[in-house]
């Protein structure tokens, strides 16, 4: 990663702040969701739609989609399995 870089989750969220992305179980949202394309992620999927990257370049942001859902919403932090 560059310095004064990081990623952000299709949600928006910073990846950093996530266990699974700090510990290398998840690589981040295009490349977990890529290789695991049986989870679904209404993120993820809107993002794609939207053909944006992630949540805040969405001139709708914050959506309804957002109000209410915690950092356990993502299905990678559920799915994948604690090393």
């Amino acid at each position: 990663m560059a310095e004064g870089k990081f990623s952000v989750g299709a949600c928006g969220k910073a990846c950093f702040v996530c266990m699974r992305y700090s510990d290398k179980t998840c690589l981040g949202c295009p490349v977990e969701l890529e290789k695991l394309p049986v989870i679904d992620c209404i993120f993820y999927d809107c993002a794609k739609t939207e053909n944006i990257s992630n949540c805040l370049q969405c001139t709708e942001y914050p959506c309804k989609q957002h109000r209410g859902i915690s950092g356990l919403f993502c299905p990678i932090y559920r799915q994948k399995k604690w090393s």
